[in-house]
């Protein structure tokens, strides 16, 4: 049987110091890894939170140029519609004008012309006599382009002694009205009298049934003739003379054309234009 040598106390020491300086070394190497892991978990944060901030920084970029080319888009579609607009009122309103002009060029047009005094037994010219009744021969012309449909002529006559007093504005035309037709270029030839009640609706007729004897004072024409075209458009056309007392005037006399005038009521002076005889709505 053998016996182990006592190794000596100096190879004992060594033998310690080896391991502690191993164990120290493995305890070095642990700290080591630990640190290096430990910051590569910080940097990986790190690195994600940028990635994170430029992603959302790249997002807030593409949405703000979406929202620009929005509203620029937006912006010319606005532009776009109201030129469109502007476009198609611009062209209704054109081919409004045309067509007014060309309603205008083509309309039918009467005058009321010639305004003669003349005798109430064979119409020949003659200058009233005081006591008498006195009558009026005038003349209508179509001068348009078209035919004048429904003409209806309202004809009065009032003396300056009872103008305030009798004179009114017509209300419309009655179903019933008699009318006739002009062609263009044609002329009717109307007659009215000094009658009692000179807005009877049987005026037309120049039977005296009941005559107005003259009194001398100014003499007053006036009425308005009602016509349609083709298309039943209505057209008016206002008028009123009174008779100028000239020395050594012609038996037919002469005639002004009143724009405007007033008549005297006990309510105080009532201004009216020539133009009121006619109904609202009507083109002259």
């Amino acid at each position: 049987m053998k016996k182990n040598k006592r190794q000596p106390s100096h190879v004992i020491d060594n033998k310690k110091d080896s391991s502690q300086k191993d164990h120290e070394r493995d305890k070095e190497h642990c700290n080591a890894s630990v640190y290096m892991e430990t910051g590569v978990e910080i940097d990986l944060v790190e690195s994600l939170k940028q990635e994170l901030q430029a992603e959302r920084k790249h997002k807030a970029t593409q949405d703000k140029k979406q929202l620009f080319w929005t509203k620029t888009t937006a912006g010319l579609v606005f532009i776009y519609a109201g030129l469109t607009l502007w476009m198609a009122i611009t062209a209704q309103c054109n081919l409004k004008t045309v067509q007014e002009q060309f309603q205008a060029d083509q309309r039918p047009y009467i005058v009321i012309k010639d305004f003669k005094l003349c005798d109430s037994m064979d119409h020949v010219l003659k200058w009233p006599v005081v006591g008498e009744p006195v009558l009026v021969n005038f003349t209508l012309k179509n001068v348009g382009k078209s035919g004048a449909f429904g003409v209806i002529t309202h004809r009065h006559m009032l003396f300056e002694s009872n103008f305030g007093k009798e004179f009114r504005i017509e209300p419309p035309n009655g179903k019933d009205m008699h009318s006739n037709y002009l062609a263009p270029g044609q002329e009717g030839h109307g007659t009215v009298i000094s009658t009692q009640n000179t807005f009877s609706p049987n005026n037309e007729s120049i039977e005296f049934e009941n005559p107005l004897p003259w009194d001398g004072t100014t003499i007053y024409v006036f009425g308005r003739i009602d016509y349609l075209d083709s298309a039943e458009r209505s057209y008016c056309i206002p008028f009123m003379l009174k008779l100028l007392h000239i020395p050594a005037e012609p038996e037919g006399g002469q005639w002004a054309r009143i724009t405007d005038f007033t008549r005297s009521t006990s309510a105080g002076n009532v201004k009216y234009l020539t133009s009121d005889l006619c109904q609202e709505g009507t083109t002259r």
